[in-house]
C-alpha cells in the first residue's frame, strides 16, 4: 500500500466530504491515469487526448459514484480542473516535482521524469442527506489508466478511508 497523498502511477485519490445534502468531491490523479502520459504533450494527437480527457473529467466528475437507493445528486456548479496541461499555457505546465512526495519506486527523477498531478473538484447537491446509504464508485470508465483509488469519506458521523478498485462499493 502506498503513502497517502503520494504520487503513485495508476492510483487516484478521491475525497468525498458530506455536509448535509452537499457532497464536496475532490479528485487528484497523476497525469498517466488521466492522459496515459505525464510529460508535456508533444504532438497534435497528444493535445487532442488531453483536451478530450479534460472534457471527460469535467463532464463526468459529478457522476463518479452511484447511490443504490436512487439518491439524486447534481453538480452545483462547473467542475474545476487544475494542474492539467493547457495548450495556451507556456511549456512547463507539467511540473517536475521537488515537493517531498514519495514517488513510485524505480523512478530516478534525475533522469528527467516529469510527474504531473491533476486536481478536479465539484460540489454536488443531493435531494436528501446521503447518510447511511450504499453506493458504488463509477471511475474506471472515466479514468483509463486507473488501477486503484484511495477513497476517503468524511461525514458528520465519522470518516473512513480505503484503497479500492475504480468500481468498488462503499457506504456513506
Amino acid at each position: 500500500m502506498g503513502v497517502v497523498g503520494a504520487h503513485e502511477h495508476g492510483v487516484a485519490r478521491l475525497a468525498l466530504a458530506v455536509e448535509g445534502p452537499e457532497i464536496f468531491v475532490t479528485l487528484e490523479a497523476p497525469g498517466d491515469v488521466i492522459f496515459g502520459f505525464e510529460r508535456e504533450p508533444e504532438t497534435d494527437e497528444e493535445w487532442t487526448v488531453v483536451a478530450e480527457r479534460i472534457g471527460r473529467l469535467e463532464a463526468g466528475l459529478a457522476a463518479v459514484f452511484e447511490v443504490d437507493d436512487g439518491l439524486e445528486c447534481r453538480a452545483a456548479g462547473p467542475v474545476q480542473v487544475t494542474g492539467a496541461p493547457r495548450k495556451s499555457e507556456p511549456s512547463g505546465a507539467v511540473q517536475d516535482h521537488d515537493d517531498g512526495h514519495d514517488h513510485e519506486a524505480g523512478h530516478d527523477e534525475s533522469e528527467g521524469h516529469e510527474h504531473s498531478e491533476v486536481r478536479a473538484e465539484v460540489t454536488l447537491v443531493c435531494d436528501a442527506v446521503p447518510s447511511s446509504r450504499d453506493a458504488t464508485l463509477k471511475m474506471a470508465a472515466l479514468l483509463p489508466g486507473l488501477e486503484q483509488v484511495d477513497l476517503t469519506i468524511l461525514t458528520a458521523t465519522g470518516q473512513a478511508a480505503a484503497r479500492v478498485s475504480g468500481d468498488a462499493p462503499f457506504s456513506f
